[in-house]
């Protein structure tokens, strides 16, 4: 009987849930499939030492990538406060998007 099927999973899943990140963005960072990681959180695939590691490095690269990228939007909005309700093209010439 698989595990799952009573409402178990890794608690794993949970954390990711919790955080936001999801399926395909833990994929692309660790080099496992959206499959393989779905299964490996239901509990219905072995969890080897290698896959461990790559997930839990996964996980750590994706929530310090997200400090970084706040940070830098919190920079952003600190010089853009005083005039984030100004009007502005939304494209600036060549179709570029003027918020670049």
């Amino acid at each position: 009987m698989n595990p799952y099927s009573d409402g178990h999973v890794l608690r794993i899943r949970l954390f990711r849930i919790r955080h936001g990140i999801t399926l395909r963005e833990l994929s692309a960072q660790s080099g496992i499939t959206v499959q393989r990681i779905n299964c490996i959180e239901r509990m219905e695939f072995s969890l080897t030492l290698r896959s461990r590691e790559r997930i839990l490095c996964a996980l750590e690269a994706i929530l310090h990538s997200r400090i970084q990228n706040t940070a830098i939007a919190l920079r952003d909005f600190q010089c853009e406060r005083e005039r984030l309700f100004d009007a502005v093209m939304e494209k600036a010439e060549g179709g570029q998007d003027a918020a670049k």
